[in-house]
């Protein structure tokens, strides 16, 4: 998958009025320009996607795993923010 895929995408989840995908999508894009410009370039590559998305699957998975399980309606916006990033994985 390239940033464009996931620009195309944001613009499509933006017309949609999907806010959660919007926010997700957007994690991933900013995530793999962060990579990117650590690593010093200025173009984003495939590899820094990969580790965009692996690196916001472990964040998501992180608040899954230590949100109170009496809070219950985090906990499910939490879990439907993981399963629409693992479409993309």
């Amino acid at each position: 998958m390239t940033l464009d895929f996931f620009q195309n995408e944001l613009k499509v989840s933006m017309k949609e009025k999907d806010k959660e995908k919007v926010l997700i999508v957007k994690d991933i894009i900013n995530e793999a320009k962060n990579i990117a410009i650590n690593n010093k370039r200025k173009e984003v590559t495939e590899d820094d996607i990969t580790t965009a998305l692996n690196k916001v699957k472990k964040i998501y998975q992180d608040q899954i795993d230590t949100c109170p399980k009496d809070r219950t309606e985090y906990l499910e916006a939490y879990k439907n923010h993981y399963d629409i990033l693992s479409k993309y994985l």
